[in-house]
């Protein structure tokens, strides 16, 4: 065989492969090599292959993601199978694998998926997003909190990772950090409510009312005046003691809802939770009058609850109505056990009604509750003398001074009882 045969076998002479590098050129402006790749590779059929698969498996993907919108959760299921059969290294795979693991409660295939997806990807800010989600789900709130901080890193405008990070510092007891953590973003998410409504609970569990109602107010403007974030202004006002205006705020948002109801639309269901709001504010600013209107309507809506009826028997012994009071609160007792306050309340309209022996049985219930409550040691104090239990009382009202020294009330009666005892001994 000549040299010229064998070059020929070989491979394409120096002119043919001149011939094909032109013909690349004026194909798509590629190099030669990359044409030569293209064309001359003996595994393009199972690139091509790949390269379908990886398309069929995106298909299959987003049809799972859309079928797990939906709640579909059984079609999604079979969906996310043939995603995996056809691209088992696609790191989205394993992303939506895990938030299907995660709404089916399966929490050990949930954090097998994120381990996979975290193996293939590390710029995809939803993987240690979804790392926190299951990490706070088997309880471990700190490692969660550095998840969602990485993926707010990762993805710094996702109000979603912002929030995440926020709720688990408040949830480690870190609210300070939670709250320096949202409140420079707020102006990067000013439509975003849900932040500011968070920034407002925040600022609340550390004390700063003027900081907590202005956040509330933010998130009324950005919802429109919804019901919900309206109601939660109210309730702000109201904590930070600020009442003729959640007054406003609440008796406006009711008295819209009102209209609402006269036209057949279903009624929020923040209603009743404002009502009871509504009432205590017009309690605390002396208008039982008003408060009991409010609580009416509650009733007649037939939501009446526990807190209605306490709020009033408040309201009717403000004006004045003794046993009103205690037909409300017959009604509240009737419901579910009572908590000290309310008990320490009940015995004082007992006291009212002149049923010292039963006001005495109450109080003695609340301090069962708590026995280091110093009103309510002086709330059987006070019981124990109108039924004639000097001695009773008067250890009541040492005991509420040995817990609370400064105590007027108790200080009063036990000077008085000290009083009354020695000028009978003269």
């Amino acid at each position: 065989m000549t040299k010229q045969a064998m070059t020929t076998r070989v491979g394409p002479s120096w002119p043919v492969l001149a011939m094909l590098a032109t013909a690349a050129g004026l194909a798509g402006g590629c190099g030669m090599s990359e044409f030569l790749k293209m064309h001359l590779s003996t595994d393009r059929r199972e690139e091509a292959q790949a390269h379908w698969n990886n398309i069929r498996g995106g298909v299959k993907t987003q049809m799972a993601e859309e079928h797990l919108k939906a709640g579909r959760l059984a079609e999604a299921e079979r969906a996310l199978e043939e995603a995996l059969a056809v691209s088992p290294s696609a790191p989205q795979v394993y992303v939506l694998a895990t938030r299907l693991r995660l709404e089916q409660g399966r929490l050990a295939e949930a954090k097998q998926a994120i381990r996979r997806a975290a193996a293939l990807t590390s710029d995809d800010a939803e993987v240690p997003y979804l790392r926190g989600r299951i990490a706070e789900h088997y309880g471990e709130l700190e490692t969660a909190a550095e998840h969602y901080a990485h993926a707010l890193q990762l993805a710094p405008n996702n109000a979603d990772y912002l929030i995440a990070e926020a709720e688990a510092l408040v949830g480690l007891d870190r609210p300070i950090e939670a709250l320096a953590l949202l409140e420079p973003r707020t102006a990067d998410f000013e439509q975003d409510a849900e932040i500011q409504r968070l920034a407002a609970r925040v600022s609340r569990l550390i004390g700063l009312r003027g900081p907590a109602v202005e956040h509330a107010q933010a998130a009324v403007r950005i919802t429109n005046s919804s019901p919900m974030t309206v109601a939660e202004l109210g309730e702000m006002l109201s904590w930070a003691e600020r009442y003729d205006e959640a007054i406003d705020v609440l008796s406006a948002m009711l008295e819209s809802a009102k209209q609402d109801s006269s036209k057949d639309e279903a009624a929020p269901p923040t209603i009743s939770p404002a009502s009871h709001c509504l009432a205590r504010c017009y309690l605390e600013t002396k208008q039982p009058g008003e408060a009991m209107r409010v609580l009416r309507r509650v009733v007649h809506r037939g939501e009446a609850s526990a807190l209605t009826w306490h709020l009033s028997a408040r309201a009717a012994l403000a004006m004045g109505n003794v046993d009103e009071a205690a037909q409300a609160l017959a009604k509240r007792g009737a419901i579910g056990p009572r908590d000290a306050g309310e008990l320490l309340f009940s015995a004082l309209v007992s006291l009212r009604r002149g049923r010292a022996d039963e006001a005495l049985a109450t109080a003695k219930q609340a301090v069962a509750l708590n026995e280091q409550d110093a009103v309510a040691q002086c709330m059987v104090g006070e019981a124990a003398a109108a039924a004639g239990k000097t001695d009773e009382a008067r250890e009541a009202y040492e005991t509420a001074l040995m817990l609370a020294p400064e105590m007027p009330a108790a200080l009063n009666r036990l000077d008085a009882i000290t009083t009354k005892a020695r000028g009978q001994t003269r």
